[in-house]
């Protein structure tokens, strides 16, 4: 706190820190998921048009999408359950729902 504003520090937005003065409130924004990876998506399309030119297959395969489902799924059973999961337990589950 001081004559010309003040600072409050907490998790408020993507870095602990607001800025209070006279004339008004400022923050960081946490960026959009697409700003955050934008090179990596940029990245990735150019590959896939590049290989679709060239008549090549794609460096990414609808397996890649697969194995990073099944891993996105055990973090969140994880994150839910609050302790590990390995990728075979959810494949494991998903035969069972499967079946």
């Amino acid at each position: 706190m001081g004559n010309e504003g003040s600072i409050q520090i907490g998790y408020f937005q993507h870095t602990p820190i607001l800025v209070m003065t006279q004339e008004g409130i400022a923050h960081d924004v946490v960026p959009h998921f697409m700003q955050r990876f934008e090179g990596a998506y940029l990245t990735q399309i150019q590959d896939f048009v590049d290989k679709v030119r060239k008549g090549q297959p794609p460096s990414l395969t609808g397996s890649d999408a697969i194995a990073a489902m099944r891993i996105s799924l055990a973090a969140t059973l994880s994150c839910h359950e609050r302790r590990p999961v390995e990728v075979r337990e959810v494949d494991a589950a998903l035969e069972t729902t499967a079946g």
